[in-house]
């Protein structure tokens, strides 16, 4: 087995979302000394966000937007391979790997691996993109089954499980009672949560649409969202005008997601598509009851307290399916979660070893 230290280059489309925690909690589990970690991702920085990634002793590069200037994030993206000499360059933008990857290519990087982490419809743009994506990629990676085709087609592809430390996530009622305190959650009180970026994709306005409904039928009910993106103001805009500022608590960009999954009740997620959702898996985790749209892939489904709902579903069916979740208690999902292959320590590992054949 080679022990040369291995140079790898992660590109993200940001440094906030799950993309990023992923990385960091598998490489909290792998041989740090063995590897040099760039992370390479477009816009603005979060403070919070630069600290986690520095404190896991990667190198943090923030390039020009595509959106900003196509140019300048290509010539960014070149200076930095091109000097860096990386063993691996690793895209995590799913449709948009293309651009990093072909770059990759152009600087003589052998290994170029395109990871996809969605799953939605196609269209005529989409499938160009996808098609040249793996044109440009010598490896293929998904987070589940149907995030693979989604990306790759029919071609053969590795999954690489959004897996997390589970003993961190596990239900722990003193947990549950010290963080529902520190929310201001009473005990006759029930907490949804939802835990995603503002954006389009993740579908907020349905679930502000929702709760409106869950709370007409129970006020004791208040919503709690934890992130932060683009919509965030018009999202705070929709919650002010049903007049439900009191119940709902946006909580930002948090370091203990895993605390605040205990003190919920229920966790929904009505994303318009997701490829294995993050989240979904530590609300799963948590032992939280969960709501996941039928957008969602169905694999994300592992526990056995968790429901599809249709996507065109009413807000009234919506809620109705809500508030009999809500009446469900917490259960231990854990060997579940470990036997679906969920466990960092053990996924942690078989990613080493997969860097280190396909660099040999």
């Amino acid at each position: 087995m080679s022990t040369k230290i291995i140079k790898i280059a992660y590109c993200l489309s940001g440094l906030d979302g799950g993309v990023g925690n992923l990385i960091i909690n598998y490489f909290k589990q792998m041989p740090k000394s063995e590897y040099i970690v760039d992370i390479i991702a477009q816009g603005p920085s979060n403070e919070l966000y630069m600290e986690q990634y520095k404190a896991v002793g990667f190198n943090v590069y923030l390039i020009p937007t595509k959106k900003e200037s196509l140019f300048k994030n290509l010539s960014s993206l070149y200076k930095l391979m091109r000097s860096n000499n990386y063993d691996i360059v690793h895209a995590n933008m799913t449709l948009t790997n293309f651009f990093p990857l072909s770059v990759a290519a152009m600087s003589g990087i052998k290994v170029r691996i395109s990871h996809s982490h969605q799953a939605c419809k196609h269209n005529i743009k989409s499938l160009a993109l996808a098609y040249l994506s793996k044109i440009v990629a010598t490896d293929y990676i998904a987070c589940g089954t149907e995030a693979g085709k989604y990306l790759f087609g029919k071609s053969e592809f590795k999954i690489l499980k959004n897996a997390i430390e589970l003993e961190k996530y596990k239900f722990d009622n003193s947990i549950r009672e010290k963080e529902r305190e520190l929310i201001g959650i009473k005990p006759h009180e029930r907490l949804i949560g939802h835990i995603g970026r503002f954006t389009w994709q993740k579908n907020h306005a349905l679930l502000i649409d929702i709760f409106e409904e869950i709370h007409k039928r129970n006020i004791n009910v208040k919503l709690l969202l934890i992130g932060e993106g683009e919509l965030e103001e018009s999202i705070k805009e929709h919650v002010k005008q049903k007049g439900l500022e009191d119940f709902v608590i946006f909580c930002g960009v948090i370091p203990d997601v895993n605390c605040k999954l205990q003190a919920m009740d229920l966790f929904i997620l009505p994303s318009l598509y997701e490829g294995l959702s993050i989240a979904a898996i530590e609300a799963q985790a948590s032992g939280t009851p969960c709501i996941f749209s039928s957008a969602i892939a169905k694999e994300t489904k592992v526990a056995d307290n968790v429901k599809f709902i249709n996507s065109s579903a009413s807000i009234d069916e919506w809620s109705r399916i809500c508030l009999e979740k809500l009446n469900m208690s917490k259960t231990d999902n854990s060997i579940e979660l470990a036997t679906a292959g969920y466990d960092i320590s053990i996924e942690a590992n078989k990613l080493d070893q997969y860097y280190k054949e396909i660099i040999l």
